[in-house]
């Protein structure tokens, strides 16, 4: 039913028509009872040219060129509008009113104008066009103080913009979007520019490609005016950042960017918090005050406001886990695509009050134009896919359903649309499925996988191909359903490559895992040993080196923006300081993609098992671990000539409850170096017989073929996945002691790494020592002192002097963020070849664990300032709580499929560092002296590995009984990257 319009509101509408135009007419109708009058009409066609909001605007009038210039001013001034109005054919000579109206039809976009089709050829007319203003800007520009020319120049590049986009020319509509972000920033069009940014990142994440060109170019803006006044143009640049982050498939960004969107639309008064859609479009309504000039501007924005509404409904109902919910976001959506329709319904009314007022014929009533809805079309056949999907979900499989399907491929509406053709042929596909007839189905899905690769739509092409997998079912199509894996794992590798913020490519694959477990299940199936070490390789931890920059003036400008954020931190309360470590962040992000980089996707299908055992040495051995879906791992134990795997199925549940009994039950008096918040976490964790749990897991992990195996043995590189992340395997029952007892145990965060030389302890070198025992308040606590972290680097500084080793040396006084990353202490530290901290540490943030904290005398340093550093050191030294962890439930998953490092291993890699000697709990003061001053007396002439193995055989020597717990020395691991 059209909206019923009160006459209040018309009058309203109307109004405009009293504001500068208005006014702009009236004076040219009184300049044509002055024609002889030469000395008023320059004054007052210069007062017309003054107030008219749209000067053009008077020409369409008709009676401005009908009345002879004054003077060579004036005639001037007519030429420059004529110039750029006048059309390519024989009728711009005799009618040129008809051509400015044209043009200026075209100019403001009108979009029905392209879709019925009033011009043959669009894009040579709007081309021609915006040459002519172009050259008009150009001969005109000092003339044209108010920038119409501009306006018309931007709306014009729009128009081609968005006219490529409903022809699905995605690139060609990004380079107009692009093109129109130039010249409003060139014009000084902030707004505008803000504006084609988004709507240019916003066709770039269409179908998840492009994530990174996207990111880049509205990420930063956000950076500039999160501190702004709310602001409609601010809610939406947050609803492209979250639909962006949304097909990444990080749910924190999407979220977060969600929040900010309903908070700008309530404070700018446009939020919808009323159930009734009704009232609050009547208030929005009230809020148009009468002496608006535009009210069509007042109507955009409800507009706008109602579709961001409507979109942030969807993307709520996507996000969301509860299915209540999602269908109170799903009833959410329909009431504003309600109030969007009578938005819509109340600007095609304008558009007409328009034309009828500027023919000079009498204004219509209101009345609702179906026929020229500018969705109308699409309404109707997305209608139909509605229609289609419900017919579906009946199970209908009838010869009725089949001639309809077909039939819709002679739609016009489907013949003229790419991704309307490729979703006709799609559900062509899925029909023949449920009939049972393959052969069909497949060539359907055939041709809609064609039409979405043309189409540059990732996101479907991946749907297609998980619709063919469905197909191959049973042995005889084993190898089918495999190449089809292979063929959807190669496109999302390749998207992922070109994803440089580290979260959303983690992120990316979540909901696309299934491709790699059941790759990884039939190679292992079919005996494929390459494959299957290859496809591992894909969903381990590889993209912790990145490419920021570290050197010149922007990243010393960089330094000095984390510098800044750093001392707002340790002056912020608890509620503050969530939000001045996500301005961490996303500085961090924005510097990132300013630097990125092309990567090429990992070759997986060049690995091999003999490259793997290329790289052992004599006498080690490799455990590489791997969970497909439903607690399905795979165990793999690789030595110099041959290769163990096996498939084993595990309780969930009790895998969780077993990794859980390590570092628990810490004792009365245990002093941990971290913040005093995170070790009741840990001191909670209580199980009677915690030993018995350890055996059991052991017995899991380590099977008696392995053990068998690993006779002969003597350094074990464990790569764990998932979940066993947080296993101390050095510290496992075995044989009758520990795992360490029998090996020198070192982690790798994938396969690749293998190759790496292997560490002989070299002697020469410089050894940096940061410790401190007291420390600045943080987040309302006050962190506790630590005697044993003071005593160990001072213990330490004076063995290495005693061997004639340099020591850089940051202890006590010295151990202060500016001291430590001074220009010249930095120069120092990147040539140690040992670097030791033995500070306050704390759990990696789930929400954010790069800012993982090592804090310090006077604050702290994290992973974004670790990552700026280039260090060449064998190995870095992190005796504090938590410092080696790896958070495993990671921006609102429990799990990352991609398995990817983060935390202060991750920054300690990406600056260089060879190996990092960290800690999976709190770390007890006391203990941790005893073993890291051990580590380092072994270090000479000894690998990482062995020496951390000697240190830890010595401290379970000397060691009093109370303090031989796993809980006290079980926390040190050492990772090889």
């Amino acid at each position: 039913m059209p909206l019923s319009l009160p006459p209040d509101l018309r009058n309203r509408l109307l109004a405009r028509f009293e504001g500068a135009e208005a006014r702009a007419v009236r004076l040219v109708d009184e300049a044509s009872s002055l024609k002889s009058a030469a000395d008023r009409w320059p004054a007052l066609f210069r007062e017309t040219w003054d107030k008219s909001a749209d000067h053009h605007r008077l020409f369409l009038h008709g009676r401005l060129l009908d009345y002879p210039p004054a003077d060579d001013e004036e005639t001037e001034m007519i030429q420059q509008w004529l110039a750029f109005v006048r059309r390519q054919n024989d009728e711009s000579d005799d009618n040129p009113i008809k051509t400015l109206e044209f043009h200026e039809l075209i100019g403001s976009f009108y979009p029905r104008f392209i879709d019925a089709g009033d011009t043959p050829d669009p894009v040579e007319t709007m081309s021609n066009l915006i040459s002519e203003v172009h050259q008009a800007i150009k001969d005109y520009g000092d003339v044209d103080t108010k920038g119409d020319l501009a306006t018309l120049l931007l709306n014009c590049i729009e128009v081609l913009s968005s006219y490529y986009e409903q022809r699905n020319d995605l690139l060609q509509a990004v380079a107009h979007a692009n093109m129109a972000v130039i010249k409003a920033e060139d014009f000084g069009r902030r707004g505008r520019a803000m504006k084609n940014r988004c709507r240019s990142a916003k066709l770039l994440f269409v179908g998840s490609r492009n994530i990174d060109e996207a990111l880049n170019l509205v990420l930063p803006i956000w950076e500039v005016v999160q501190d702004r006044p709310p602001s409609l143009d601010r809610a939406v640049l947050a609803y492209t950042l979250a639909k962006g982050y949304a097909q990444t498939g990080d749910l924190t960004e999407t979220n977060y960017f969600l929040e900010k969107i309903v908070a700008d639309l309530r404070a700018i008064g446009l939020g919808l918090d009323e159930d009734d859609t009704a009232a609050v479009f009547n208030s929005w309504l009230n809020t148009l005050p009468s002496w608006e000039p535009r009210a069509n501007y007042t109507l955009e924005r409800f507009m706008a406001a109602a579709t961001l509404h409507g979109q942030y409904a969807t993307l709520r109902e996507i996000t969301v886990p509860a299915p209540e919910d999602r269908k109170f976001w799903q009833e959410r959506r329909e009431r504003c695509l309600d109030m969007i329709e009578k938005c819509r319904e109340l600007q095609a009314y304008q558009e007409l009050v328009d034309q009828h007022v500027i023919a000079g014929q009498p204004i219509p009533a209101f009345t609702a134009w179906n026929e020229q809805r500018l969705d109308h079309a699409a309404s109707n056949f997305n209608q139909w896919l509605t229609a289609i999907y419900d017919r579906f979900e009946e199970g209908d499989q009838s010869d009725e359903l089949h001639t309809a399907l077909y039939t819709k491929l002679e739609d016009d509406t489907v013949k003229s649309d790419l991704v309307n053709e490729m979703l006709v042929w799609q559900l062509i596909g899925e029909f023949h499925t449920c009939r049972g007839e393959v052969e069909d189905s497949e060539k359907a899905l055939n041709t809609a996988y064609e039409l979405a690769t043309t189409a540059n739509r990732l996101e479907e092409q991946l749907h297609i191909l998980k619709l063919m997998v469905g197909n191959y079912l049973g042995p005889d199509h084993i190898g089918q359903r495999l190449d089809t894996c292979l063929s959807a794992i190669d496109l999302i590798e390749a998207a992922r490559a070109d994803i440089t913020t580290p979260y959303q490519r983690s992120a990316f694959i979540q909901d696309k895992y299934e491709f790699y477990a059941l790759s990884l299940k039939i190679s292992w199936k079919n005996n494929d040993t390459d494959l299957m070490l290859g496809l591992m390789e894909l969903v381990k931890a590889r993209g912790y080196k990145e490419a920021l920059l570290r050197q010149g003036e922007e990243a010393e400008d960089l330094k000095e923006e984390l510098g800044a954020l750093h001392r707002q931190s340790m002056e912020a309360d608890p509620e503050t300081l969530a939000s001045v470590t996500r301005r961490r962040q996303i500085l961090y992000d924005t510097r990132l993609l300013r630097a990125r980089s092309q990567r090429e996707p990992f070759d997986y299908r060049a690995a091999s098992f003999f490259k793997v055992t290329e790289g052992l040495g004599e006498g080690e051995a490799v455990l590489n671990y791997c969970e497909l879906i439903g607690g399905v791992w795979f165990f793999q134990l690789i030595t110099g000539d041959r290769l163990l795997a096996q498939e084993y199925q595990v309780d969930e549940e009790w895998l969780h409850e077993h990794i859980a009994a390590f570092g628990g039950g810490l004792p009365a008096g245990y002093r941990g170096r971290a913040m005093a918040g995170y070790v009741p976490k840990y001191r909670d964790r209580t199980f009677a017989r915690p030993e018995l749990k350890h055996k059991e897991l052991a017995e899991w992990l380590l099977p008696d073929e392995f053990r068998e195996a690993l006779i002969g043995c003597r350094h074990l590189r464990i790569c764990p996945h998932h979940e066993l992340h947080a296993v101390p395997f050095h510290a496992l029952p075995y044989e009758g002691g520990y795992l360490i007892e029998q090996f020198a145990v070192s982690y790798l965060p994938n396969l690749s790494c293998l190759p790496l030389a292997p560490s002989s302890g070299n002697e020469g070198g410089s050894v940096a020592l940061i410790g401190t025992d007291c420390f600045a308040d943080f987040n309302g606590q006050g962190l506790t002192s630590l005697p044993g972290a003071l005593a160990e680097v001072n213990e330490l500084a004076a063995y290495y002097n005693d061997i004639g080793v340099p020591v850089l040396n940051f202890n006590g006084e010295a151990a202060r963020r500016e001291h430590i990353l001074s220009r010249d202490a930095v120069q120092e530290l990147e040539t140690c070849r040992v670097v030791h901290l033995a500070v306050h540490g704390e759990d990696p943030l789930a929400e954010s664990p790069m800012d993982a904290r090592l804090f310090l005398r006077d604050g702290f340093i994290d992973g974004f300032d670790v990552s700026l550093l280039r260090l060449s050191a064998e190995v870095v030294v992190l005796s504090a709580c938590f410092a080696g962890a790896r958070p495993q439930a990671v921006r609102g998953f429990d799990e990352l499929a991609a398995d990817d490092m983060y935390g202060l291993q991750s920054a300690f890699f990406s600056a260089g560092a060879s190996s990092v000697l960290g800690a999976l709990w709190p770390v007890e003061d006391q203990t941790g002296k005893e073993l890291m001053v051990a580590f380092h007396q072994h270090l000479q002439g000894h690998s990482p590995a062995e020496a951390l193995r000697l240190a830890t055989l010595e401290y379970l020597r000397l060691a009093p009984p109370e303090r031989r717990g796993v809980v006290y020395w079980g926390s040190f691991f050492l990772v090889e990257g």
